[in-house]
């Protein structure tokens, strides 16, 4: 499929190191390692359980911002914002009642997941590594 959008498009596969680098990055970051923790999670807890860590994902998104990106700087609001948001997920899964072994790292796969996907917004936000020529255009050729 990729190479008949590149056909279309009059196009070619990058050819830089670093285009390869940040693309398999971004990859391992948005789909190799969330799939394989929520799969490896969700044996260990119920996909409702799985459902709400992924509800985390904005959480993780911000923490990833204010840690990665010094031009974002940590607001008392952002950080106000982030306790309560941390809090909920901890009254949503019941915290104080304690978890079994298993259990726990079943959730600790799935909170890992969720930290992916949030830092899956370092990798693809801003220009890409080629600038904005490389981006996916419509349609092709254009």
């Amino acid at each position: 499929m990729l190479c008949g959008w590149l056909a279309a498009a009059r196009d070619r596969l990058p050819r830089g190191r670093g285009v390869w680098l940040h693309l398999a990055v971004a990859s391992l970051l948005a789909n190799v390692l969330p799939f394989t923790l929520f799969a490896y999670g969700e044996q260990h807890v119920t996909s409702v359980l799985a459902g709400i860590w992924n509800a985390t994902t904005p959480l993780m998104t911000l923490l990833v911002v204010l840690a990665a990106l010094p031009e974002e700087r940590p607001s008392w609001q952002r950080l106000a914002g982030l306790g309560v948001g941390f809090a909920g997920v901890l009254v949503v899964l019941g915290a104080w009642r304690g978890v079994g072994t298993d259990e726990l790292l079943g959730n600790l796969a799935c909170l890992g997941a969720a930290a992916c996907y949030g830092g899956r917004s370092r990798t693809s936000g801003g220009s890409s590594p080629d600038g904005p020529s490389r981006r996916s255009r419509w349609p092709p050729g254009s």
